[in-house]
């Protein structure tokens, strides 16, 4: 497996290979919040930083992270899709701690569908809060 940092000016490169997956992830669990084109443009401004994990063959998992930094500055892993994420966590989870402590990062935070939750909690993430959203127009109270 071979975790990498994507600079700016490859991520064009790497973009016919992710797309997919991460419209796919914007579709269907952020409620429309970014577009494929808006996330390529963070990506390409050093706004984001993209991660790749592959294997010999192929790209298996993507990761978009920031750095906000507020009172507590921190790393987050806000978008973030792949396979088989046993056979990588572990080995990521190590390498994000090391690249927060290398940029002054206090906490490590990570956005995922609910289905992260026990491998996140493997890795000594907790749950702290829990995001609702919905769309502004278009409420149906039954849901």
């Amino acid at each position: 497996m071979n975790f990498s940092a994507i600079p700016p000016a490859a991520v064009d490169e790497f973009w016919p290979q992710i797309s997919p997956g991460l419209e796919d992830l914007l579709e269907h669990y952020t409620l429309g919040k970014w577009t494929a084109a808006e996330v390529l443009e963070n990506l390409q401004a050093s706004d984001w930083q993209l991660f790749i994990i592959s294997d010999e063959a192929r790209i298996i998992a993507c990761l978009v992270c920031n750095i906000m930094d507020g009172h507590k500055k921190t790393l987050e892993i806000g978008l973030c899709w792949g396979t088989d994420a046993n056979s990588w966590a572990g080995e990521v989870n190590d390498a994000f701690e090391q690249i927060a402590q290398e940029m002054g990062c206090e906490q490590l935070a990570l956005d995922g569908r609910p289905g992260w939750r026990k491998l996140a909690r493997k890795f000594g993430y907790k749950l702290d809060s829990v995001r609702y959203t919905r769309q502004v127009n278009g409420f149906d109270s039954r849901q």
